[in-house]
């Protein structure tokens, strides 16, 4: 769990914002951190974004009543 959270700082140049990860060009890098996340590899074709994004939620405990609350509730979680 701390590796995922390590690489998630590091591709989002420790801004903590999700929408850095956003993209086809980046299904390798959320691919990455979700292998790190399950301990096992995990392939592009099934670190698409939202399962992306409500992982990363649960782990960083990201809370709020829409999704732009949630993604803010990330940003400072992560930074933290």
């Amino acid at each position: 769990m701390t590796e995922a959270k390590r690489l998630f700082r590091v591709y989002t140049g420790d801004t903590g914002r999700i929408d850095a990860l956003y993209g086809p060009a980046k299904a390798g890098c959320r691919a990455h951190i979700l292998s790190a996340l399950e301990g096992k590899r995990v392939p592009q074709s099934r670190a698409g974004w939202r399962v992306f994004r409500k992982a990363m939620f649960d782990l960083f405990g990201a809370s709020g009543n829409c999704l732009a609350a949630r993604e803010s509730s990330l940003v400072e979680l992560a930074q933290a």
